[in-house]
């Protein structure tokens, strides 16, 4: 398939304008060649409409290039609206009434393995850890370490 590619140089700075599916932009530093940015979509996913704000306002002010922020309140809202929005990342609750985000997070990676999400949660169990790494998780972070998450998600971007 073709793409159309635009160009445009800046101090220090290129970027290169992907037009394919939705709108994509990969900023790149001229002296290493690094991507240092995307134009990005997020799902926050927890019962707790206070522990979405908080995640929310933490996510904006620490990762650029944040296009949209999804919320959802359970696991089955999550699971529909991934298939619509396909959010490139997710911070998915565990303790979540009708579907659970380990529930959730299973289901919608058995249908979209390329799903990046991330386990938010209060229970710091070894059983937990184990059940969100066979559901799909690619990480689990403690609701205590919520400043861990900006460098989780640049580490593995």
């Amino acid at each position: 398939s073709t793409h159309k590619i635009k160009h445009y140089s800046l101090p220090k700075m290129s970027i290169v304008l992907y037009l394919q599916i939705r709108p994509f932009v990969l900023i790149y530093s001229r002296q290493t060649g690094r991507k240092v940015m995307s134009i990005m979509k997020m799902m926050i996913v927890d019962d707790n409409p206070r522990m979405r704000d908080t995640l929310k306002n933490l996510l904006q002010r620490q990762i650029m290039g944040i296009d949209t922020i999804y919320e959802c309140s359970d696991g089955s809202e999550a699971i529909e609206l991934y298939e619509n929005a396909k959010p490139d990342w997710i911070f998915m609750d565990v303790a979540m009434e009708p579907v659970n985000g380990l529930t959730a997070t299973k289901t919608i990676t058995q249908s979209h393995p390329e799903a990046k999400i991330i386990i938010v949660t209060q229970y710091d169990d070894s059983e937990y850890r184990e059940a969100a790494r066979n559901s799909g998780a690619c990480a689990y972070v403690l609701k205590e370490n919520l400043l861990d998450i900006p460098g989780i998600v640049k580490s593995l971007f």
